[in-house]
């Protein structure tokens, strides 16, 4: 029996599409799951802060050193001694599975942070609703769309302003603008990690607006210069943060989210957990066609 290892280490989404990339392959295949959720400057908060589930967790220390690394893309000179298999098209459900029913390694990390397309949205949606989300989350999102009767008539846009970098984001903010300019009885829920962005589009679209006020919990920066002010690893997402994440990501999940990057692993997840055409959304999102 394999070990899938899942070494959730990056921002929520990362750790999230990881978590449910692995626990469908254990449904299939005949392997377990190891959970190593490390707290750190992208995600500062523990797994049981946000789910109920009872997965088994492991630290760096306890748990057991992968035997074989799978990674997307092609071959680069690694500083780790484990053995790594690149593979071209490894977002594809089937290639991995082949991959793992082949493999004679006993613990195998698959480093991947988006979902694998040809996983159905509806068995994603079940696998993440599954880790039981926490009551007070899940009330705060619930409370928010009754509120705001949010649904698949409201356009929804994630905007990433911190770890994207700045210019990364006018596309989508331009997008947003397009969208409102074009129909004006049109509403937009927005959210992103960067208080200034949300104001900015509510102060030009006062009425179609609608944001997730989050007080204090946005990203922070420390320690930054001008010159890398949206690197990750000088952000830091609190605990409060993560959880208005996981908010945020419940609420754009019920609208139509027409605005995106395409390298966000926040939107692909809202996406998956919002649509059942999900994978041919992803491919023709208004943005990506930008």
């Amino acid at each position: 029996m394999h070990t899938l290892v899942v070494n959730a280490g990056g921002g929520l989404c990362n750790r999230i599409n990881s978590l449910v990339n692995a626990i469908y392959f254990s449904q299939r295949l005949p392997c377990k799951i190891q959970l190593c959720w490390q707290p750190n400057n992208r995600c500062d908060c523990l797994f049981s802060d946000l789910f109920s589930s009872s997965l088994e967790l492991f630290d760096e220390v306890t748990s057991e050193k992968p035997t074989l690394l799978i990674k997307p893309g092609a071959p680069r000179p690694e500083t780790d001694s484990t053995p790594v298999l690149y593979v071209p098209h490894l977002e594809e459900v089937s290639t991995v599975a082949s991959l793992l029913a082949d493999t004679k390694e006993d613990i195998v990390q698959i480093a991947n942070p988006l979902l694998f397309s040809g996983i159905e949205p509806e068995k994603a949606k079940e696998i993440v609703f599954g880790l039981g989300i926490r009551s007070r989350i899940q009330k705060q999102a619930d409370d928010f769309i009754k509120e705001n009767r949010i649904d698949g008539s409201v356009l929804g846009a994630h905007v990433r302003g911190t770890d994207f970098g700045h210019g990364k984001n006018k596309p989508i903010v331009n997008a947003i603008r397009e969208l409102m300019r074009d129909d004006e009885t049109k509403r937009c829920f927005v959210c992103s990690d960067e208080l200034k962005l949300e104001r900015q589009l509510k102060r030009q679209f006062p009425g179609n607006i609608i944001l997730h006020d989050k007080g204090k919990a946005y990203v922070q920066r420390k320690g930054l210069n001008i010159f890398r002010s949206w690197h990750t690893d000088r952000l830091w997402r609190s605990g409060e943060s993560i959880e208005s994440a996981l908010v945020d990501l419940l609420i754009l999940a019920q609208t139509d989210l027409a605005c995106f990057d395409p390298k966000s692993t926040f939107a692909q997840t809202a996406l998956v957990l919002g649509d059942e055409n999900a994978w041919a959304r992803w491919e023709t999102s208004c943005l990506a066609r930008k």
